[in-house]
């Protein structure tokens, strides 16, 4: 059976075909009459929009010598089958007007990239998408596939990478190429905003041979760290009888120190206060895939209770003074920010050329929490004991990082002179202890770090 034939049943019972540019067939629409000129087809207006009044991307000869027709910046018919690429093999999508009952051909064409991706592996044929937003959180692939977006509904003239738009969940998409070759041209792909995990991504590379050429690939804005929670003030010490114990959330204080053989004597030393947390550190970890956040800031310590007083002897009789006060809870650390992340790549191999990485906003760090106050010591016998230590404040986090490309030291990065980026700001570190930041993020273009 003829290979025109298996895309188009009509067509099965042919013995003999036409020449290619023969336009009875309904596939041709850019073909000349049979005078050998071709008629106009498309070229992209100043506004990015596809004109129908300019010259024509169909070989004015149209011979169409042989089934060849790769895929080129100015999306020319070079096999005069009326599109770029081939009518019979290729497979075509329209979110539009498509059908994924229909054949895959430039004029039924599919409608989604799912059932696109099952066809093409099928014909281990190339994947052309008109414009249009397409949603896809992960493309899993074991043989070869080739992705060309950007036309308008005649699959013929520029492609514009603004047009196709691959559009996935905060965790970008996930490509799993295995042991294939996977590429994205003339497309843009484009990660949603962090909701509920901490960072976003616009691409992510687990396995595979991974090659993007005039694409975008865009990441959305990162979630801020959380502050860290105050520790709670101490509650009062309070005792009517100077021999009484006092404890502070289950946790006896100190009884009066032994003093003065003769009155007066004195009053407790203050507790100390708990050391403030330490701020996080700035590392950056990959964990299944994603950036963990940083463990981070550190919560304060917890205040020293207060010195009971200090007894005295008059007499036969022993004066003892009060007891000391609570301590302050420790304030918590505030957590890290998250990371905006066009490309993560932990697995495989990647290029990028003539492409544009672009990110959202990374996430400040969260401010630790203040440590709580320390209660007032017990008096007795007309001396008080110290006052209890305030807890320590909790440290900050770490601002998030906005990077174009993040990889694994093991995946081979390659990326031409000709591709940008185009990066959010980087986020503030949280206010910890003395009022001094945590380190702030930082606008990285490439990263490649160790992962152990």
């Amino acid at each position: 059976m003829p290979l025109t034939s298996l895309a188009f049943p009509e067509l099965a019972n042919e013995t003999s075909l036409p020449p290619l540019c023969n336009c009875n067939y309904p596939w041709h629409v850019a073909c000349g009459g049979g005078n050998g000129v071709a008629p106009a087809t498309n070229a992209a207006d100043a506004g990015g929009e596809v004109a129908t009044t300019s010259t024509s991307t169909t070989d004015a000869g149209c011979s169409g010598a042989g089934l060849t027709d790769e895929p080129d910046d100015q999306g020319t018919d070079d096999n005069c089958d009326g599109v770029d690429g081939v009518a019979a093999s290729d497979v075509y999508v329209n979110p539009a007007t498509g059908a994924d009952t229909n054949d895959a051909s430039p004029l039924t064409p599919l409608r989604t990239l799912p059932a696109a991706l099952r066809l093409a592996a099928t014909r281990g044929a190339r994947v052309f998408l008109v414009k249009g937003t397409y949603a896809m959180d992960t493309l899993k692939a074991s043989t070869d596939v080739q992705i060309f977006g950007g036309y308008d509904a005649t699959f013929l003239g520029p492609p514009h990478r603004e047009n196709t738009t691959l559009r996935a969940s905060a965790t970008g998409l996930l490509v799993d190429g295995s042991s294939a070759h996977v590429s994205f041209s003339h497309l843009t792909i484009e990660g949603e905003s962090a909701s509920d995990q901490i960072s976003a991504y616009g691409l992510r590379l687990q396995a595979g041979d991974i090659a993007i050429d005039d694409v975008v690939v865009s990441s959305g804005d990162a979630l801020v760290g959380t502050t860290g929670n105050a520790g709670a003030d101490a509650p009062e010490a309070i005792s009517t009888y100077a021999w009484t114990s006092i404890t502070c959330n289950g946790v006896q204080q100190p009884s009066y120190t032994a003093g003065s053989m003769a009155c007066p004597a004195a009053d407790g030393t203050p507790g100390e206060n708990g050391i403030d947390g330490a701020n996080a550190g700035a590392p950056i970890l990959i964990t299944r895939g994603l950036l963990a956040q940083s463990t981070g800031a550190g919560s304060g310590g917890a205040g020293k209770p207060g010195a009971g007083g200090v007894s005295c002897l008059l007499g036969y009789w022993t004066y003892p003074g009060g007891h000391g006060g609570c301590p302050g809870e420790p304030g918590k650390g505030g957590t890290s920010g998250g990371s905006s992340v066009s490309v993560l790549a932990f697995g495989g191999s990647f290029a990028a050329s003539r492409s544009l990485f672009r990110t959202g906003l990374a996430g400040t760090g969260g401010d630790g929490g203040a440590g709580g106050l320390g209660s007032n010591g017990v008096t007795a016998n007309g001396f008080t004991g110290g006052k209890g230590g305030h807890g320590g404040h909790g440290g900050g986090g770490v601002g998030g990082s906005t990077v174009g490309v993040l990889s694994w030291s093991s995946v081979p990065v390659e990326i031409d002179s000709s591709t940008t980026y185009d990066l959010g700001p980087a986020g503030r570190g949280g206010i910890g202890r003395a009022g001094v930041n945590a380190p702030s993020g930082r606008g990285i273009p490439v990263l490649s770090i160790d992962v152990p």
